[in-house]
């Protein structure tokens, strides 16, 4: 267990009651769940672009989804973990999804714990949008189904044909 883990383990406010949180907090944590949906959003367009090369792309999205379920904290809490495997968990895309905005919005995540996690959240979200544009755009180029080749430029070609017709 990570050092002062067991102090938080009580939820944010805990020995003085709820208090509301911030405005900062409140900010920090729309800004973690949003890259939180943007993470999850780039993960899943990366997955379902790899249809273009395998014929059942969902068996690999169920993969993901049980280690998301596994590694996120979501089916474990993270702090339960192995002090080494923790901190291995906590760098990996599952937990920037869930577990950090979850420990954000809990008030378990203070201080330099939320820039590391903001930066690991932005840090992940920019690799897997980066693959997933890359992904989209060979995939793309290398699409055909039944004899016709799709590229969008093909499609823009044909778009602007159309319009000055």
């Amino acid at each position: 267990m990570r050092p002062g883990a067991a102090d938080r383990g009580r939820g944010a406010g805990a020995g003085r009651g709820l208090a509301w949180p911030s405005p900062g907090s409140l900010a920090l944590l729309g800004l973690s769940l949003a890259l939180a949906w943007l993470l999850n959003l780039a993960v899943h367009v990366a997955i379902g672009c790899l249809a273009f090369w395998v014929t059942e792309s969902t068996a690999l999205f169920e993969v993901w989804l049980g280690l998301y379920l596994v590694l996120s904290g979501a089916a474990v809490p993270t702090s339960l973990y192995p002090a080494g495997l923790a901190e291995v968990v906590r760098a990996l895309p599952f937990h920037a999804s869930l577990g950090f905005p979850v420990e954000l919005a809990i008030g378990r995540a203070t201080g330099a714990e939320v820039t590391h996690g903001l930066l690991l959240q932005v840090l992940w979200v920019a690799g897997f949008g980066s693959l997933a544009a890359v992904l989209w755009r060979r995939g793309v180029r290398a699409y055909e189904g039944s004899g016709v080749s799709l590229s969008f430029a093909t499609c823009l070609e044909a778009q602007a044909r159309e319009a000055r017709a």
